[in-house]
């Protein structure tokens, strides 16, 4: 068979063109455009604008200062309230205890005249005197007085000059011996020794002040005498109600009373006269002593 004859009977097409032949240069572009898109469609999308950012409890879940745990805040709240006012406390007795006892007074004053309310309570929580508060309150008064005196190499000086430094002092002194009076007579009349042991030391408290130069200036003491001896003549009446109430007062007792007044009556040359009188018409027959003597 000759050449033409082994020809085709139908034209073949170009070996380019076969559908079975892959061209590597153009597999190679459509492999990379896919691997690009498969790779683009996998990346997070972009952050939208004007989208708010998150708060950092949404962020952190696990932060203990997140709104999801409010007992926390509540517990530091509250601890720190408790350290503020327990440092205002501390502050204020701290203060309380620098001041001055004028200072004290002046200031529980300034506050029951702008609070009328709190005084019921002021009076419930103050301390009711002791015959042993009485004692140190007049020691601490005898020790501001003998200080305000001027010095002098030759001891205290009774001048007009020292009148004047001691009269601040002595006038605070009148003032404590007649409230305490006030209030033992007042509040401690169901028991007599009390009183009657008060009225003994104030009236030791009045012997020891001084004597002036100037007698107008001794007009202080002799006041206070006065004071104090209608002190004693009331509540010796008092006990004369009393026994004939039916109380009973014991014979030493009674002894005690009567060595008390005689004492004051003698270091005053006889200024109690009038209280032992009393005495004598209200108790002496406790004791065996006549009322008319």
């Amino acid at each position: 068979m000759s050449e033409s004859s082994k020809a085709p009977c139908f034209p073949l097409p170009p070996t380019d063109s076969n559908p079975f032949i892959i061209n590597n240069s153009s597999a190679s572009v459509t492999l990379n455009n896919a691997s690009r898109n498969f790779t683009t469609s996998r990346q997070s999308p972009p952050p939208a604008i004007g989208k708010k950012r998150k708060n950092d409890n949404e962020s952190n879940p696990g932060d203990f200062r997140s709104n999801n745990y409010p007992f926390i805040r509540t517990t530091s709240s509250i601890g720190k309230r408790y350290r503020n006012e327990y440092t205002s406390q501390q502050t204020l007795k701290s203060l309380l205890v620098s001041l001055e006892k004028d200072q004290l007074i002046e200031m529980f004053e300034m506050l029951t005249d702008r609070h009328p309310h709190l005084r019921p309570e002021l009076f419930s929580l103050i301390p009711r005197p002791t015959l042993k508060s009485v004692q140190i309150a007049f020691e601490t008064l005898e020790k501001k007085y003998q200080e305000a005196f001027p010095y002098s190499k030759e001891g205290p000086s009774t001048d007009a000059y020292a009148f004047t430094r001691v009269r601040p002092f002595l006038l605070e002194a009148k003032g404590a011996i007649i409230q305490f009076a006030e209030h033992f007579i007042q509040t401690e009349s169901q028991a007599p020794a009390l009183v009657i042991e008060y009225l003994h030391i104030a009236t030791h408290f009045v012997h020891r002040l001084p004597q002036w130069d100037q007698p107008s200036h001794n007009q202080f003491k002799l006041d206070l005498y006065e004071k104090l001896i209608e002190y004693w003549i009331e509540f010796i009446k008092y006990l004369g109600e009393q026994i004939e109430c039916g109380k009973i007062f014991g014979q030493s007792l009674v002894s005690q009373w009567a060595s008390h007044l005689d004492e004051h009556n003698n270091i005053t040359n006889g200024c109690f006269q009038n209280p032992i009188n009393e005495f004598k018409q209200h108790l002496g027959w406790i004791i065996g002593i006549d009322s008319r003597r």
